[in-house]
C-alpha cells in the first residue's frame, strides 16, 4: 500500500511511527520553493529541503525501498530541461522514483500540457 501526500511534514513523521509498511509518495511538481508554493500554497508551508528530509528520515526509519514523488508536468512551468536537472540534482543518490504526469487541463484553469514531441511522447524529461 501506498500513502500520497502533497508533502504535510508532520504527518509524514506521524506515519512513519504509525504505520512502517506503507510506502509514501509525495507530490512535489516543483524543484524549487517559489514554483511550489504557486502550484501547492498550502502544502508549501514546509520548504523543498525539509520536506525531503522528512521523505529521506520516512525512508530510514521505516526500512521502506524507495519514496516515490509525482511531479505534474505543466508547459513552461516546470516542464523545461533546466528543471528536470534541477529535480535530479535533489534526488541525486538517493533511492527515489519520480512519476513524470503530463498536467491535464482543467477548464478555468491557466496552465496547459507539455507541449509533445513529433512521435507522441512528452518533453526530454
Amino acid at each position: 500500500m501506498t500513502v500520497s501526500t502533497t508533502g504535510l511534514v508532520p504527518q509524514i513523521q506521524m506515519l512513519a511511527a504509525a504505520a512502517p509498511k506503507i510506502n509514501l509518495a509525495i507530490s512535489l511538481h516543483a524543484a524549487d520553493d517559489e514554483t511550489r508554493k504557486k502550484l501547492l500554497p498550502k502544502s508549501s508551508v514546509w520548504p523543498i529541503k525539509d520536506l525531503l528530509k522528512s521523505a529521506w528520515d520516512y525512508q530510514r526509519e521505516t526500512g521502506r525501498g524507495r519514496v516515490t514523488f509525482e511531479y505534474i508536468l505543466i508547459k513552461g512551468v516546470n516542464d523545461s530541461e533546466r528543471e528536470a536537472q534541477r529535480l535530479a540534482n535533489l534526488l541525486r543518490a538517493k533511492k527515489a522514483w519520480v512519476n513524470l504526469i503530463a498536467y491535464n487541463p482543467v477548464a478555468g484553469v491557466p496552465y496547459e500540457s507539455p507541449r509533445k514531441h513529433p512521435c507522441g511522447r512528452s518533453p526530454k524529461f
